[in-house]
């Protein structure tokens, strides 16, 4: 009996709880003062269903999320609070863990995430201009950005380099063939040549060496004749002295060949 009794006691008491909204907040906070975000978490959403609207509540549930690591979850629940320069700082924090995660595997949503977080401090420090956390955090996650572009930047120098490389090494073997088909063809050049030099004259080929005349006929010389000359070659010499005068007495003397002419008795 006293068993079922207590049981009774602790049923009614969970029944007046979720029956009374204001207790499930109070329960939310004092799981968030303990540690157990978790359950925090839950009590905060169960208190939203009857509350949608309570700026209180979607504050609270965005601290208890962040404090469990769930930043999307965080930044979600702080992201209509544009009045609240806390809710604007703790968005960008948020914004900050989520740039954070992604910036070893997936740098550009990092980039994405830090400006969205740079955003909310803004929002922020326009709020609250005395909110140093907040100008201390917008100059670093400023840092932070510029420090991944650089890094980018020498990340896609060296994968150009990278690339480079390997086009010159994939061109080296076909570059060195090139050479070695050249340099064949030069020393089958310079075989050949050597070959032709050590051929006699008339064995080069394209060359036909000419007979030379007989020692006794030399090119250009007309054969000795036999003291006659032909009417043609009187012909030559007449046309050829034509300018001259000549006496007919030379005429017949070139004629007979040689000697003096007969004597004349008159």
């Amino acid at each position: 009996m006293r068993w079922k009794r207590s049981a009774l006691v602790l049923l009614a008491a969970c029944s007046l709880a979720w029956l009374d909204p204001s207790a499930l907040p109070r329960q939310a906070a004092r799981e968030y003062e303990a540690g157990k975000f978790d359950e925090s978490v839950q009590h905060y959403n169960q208190a939203l269903i009857d509350e949608p609207d309570s700026t209180l509540l979607h504050f609270n549930l965005g601290a208890a999320e962040y404090r469990r690591g769930q930043y999307e979850a965080a930044a979600r629940a702080t992201e209509l609070l544009h009045d609240d320069s806390r809710a604007a700082y703790n968005r960008g924090n948020a914004l900050y863990r989520l740039g954070e995660a992604a910036a070893a595997q997936k740098p550009q949503d990092a980039m994405t995430r830090w400006a969205e977080a740079l955003v909310a401090y803004r929002r922020a420090i326009a709020l609250d201009p005395t909110d140093e956390d907040a100008k201390f955090n917008y100059e670093w996650v400023t840092r932070k950005i510029e420090e991944l572009r650089k890094k980018q930047e020498e990340q896609q120098k060296e994968q150009q380099e990278n690339q480079d490389q390997q086009q010159q090494d994939q061109q080296q073997p076909d570059q060195q063939q090139e050479q070695q088909q050249g340099q064949q063809q030069q020393e089958q050049q310079q075989d050949q040549q050597e070959q032709q030099d050590e051929q006699p004259p008339q064995e080069q080929q394209g060359e036909q060496q000419q007979p030379e005349p007989p020692p006794d006929v030399q090119q250009g010389e007309a054969p000795p004749s036999d003291g006659k000359m032909t009417e043609e070659e009187a012909a030559a010499l007449l046309d050829g002295e034509r300018n001259e005068e000549l006496r007919p007495d030379e005429v017949i003397r070139r004629q007979l060949g040689a000697g003096d002419l007969p004597g004349q008795d008159w």
